[in-house]
């Protein structure tokens, strides 16, 4: 059972669960990184399509859609206040 230390400190059990809480944060934000490289690299025509996918799916299947959905709107703002150009209706 956690204990709380009387010196303020916490036992070995709750320090084991925070690093692994970070653990996963760390991971989740490599790998968004790499996501957003992903999507600079894809073909306007490639990110209309999917964000069309996106934008015909009655409900998103779940969180992860939702997130991919929203990574390609994005994506398609940076183009049209970056680049000038509207790729994306």
């Amino acid at each position: 059972m956690p204990y709380l230390n009387l010196r303020g400190g916490m036992n070995g059990e709750n320090m084991n669960n925070r690093l692994v809480v970070m653990g996963v944060f760390l991971v989740s934000g490599i790998l968004s990184a790499c996501s957003e490289s992903e999507l600079k690299r894809m073909s306007d025509t490639d990110l209309r399509m999917k964000l069309n996918e996106c934008d015909y799916k009655v409900q998103t299947s779940s969180v992860r859609d939702a997130q991919t959905c929203h990574n390609y709107r994005r994506e398609c703002a940076r183009r049209l206040e970056e680049e000038g150009r509207f790729v994306c209706k």
